[in-house]
């Protein structure tokens, strides 16, 4: 019994602090996801930038590009490799990749920034004696990397998002 009125004490604390659900439905009647939904992925260039525009594509809106957006999402990609573990001879035996977005949400109506930021990712990978086997761990590295920084955008996106819809953010 005192469990369960521990959890009710600490359920009406957060309600009293005004804690919401990140993607529960917003006091406007929409939601953060139906918001993210608004938003297209502009191109980015080379084949890494190509691999994050598909995935922030399916993390933003699985179904495909809006229709009808209302924001374009602008990502520049940089990727940077450094070699971390030596051997006596001086050949490298792990390297972290380091993937860094720096993005720009951009309000399609007037060209207006609403917010920009940089998210980042390091991924570790090793380098074998195999030079087919290190390509494709590095290869592995740059999608789970890529992978993250899709979702670290997404976060910033849906919080920013939700506390525009609230009137606390302002472009």
């Amino acid at each position: 019994m005192p469990r369960a009125a521990l959890l009710l004490a600490a359920l009406l604390l957060l309600g009293g602090c005004g804690f919401r659900p990140l993607y529960g439905e917003q006091a406007t009647g929409g939601s953060t996801a139906g918001a993210l939904q608004t938003v297209q992925v502009a191109p980015i260039a080379d084949r890494p930038g190509q691999q994050l525009h598909n995935a922030l594509r399916n993390e933003l809106n699985p179904l495909g590009q809006p229709l009808d957006p209302l924001y374009s999402l602008a990502v520049s990609l940089t990727l940077r490799e450094q070699e971390l573990g030596v051997r006596k001879d001086d050949t490298a035996t792990r390297a972290n990749l380091r993937v860094t977005g720096d993005y720009s949400l951009i309000r399609i109506a007037d060209d207006v920034v609403m917010t920009r930021g940089r998210a980042q990712s390091v991924v570790a990978y090793n380098i074998v004696g195999s030079e087919f086997g290190t390509y494709q761990a590095e290869e592995d590295a740059r999608q789970r990397g890529i992978e993250q920084l899709a979702q670290q955008i997404r976060l910033r996106l849906a919080a920013y998002l939700e506390r525009l819809s609230s009137g606390v953010a302002s472009p």
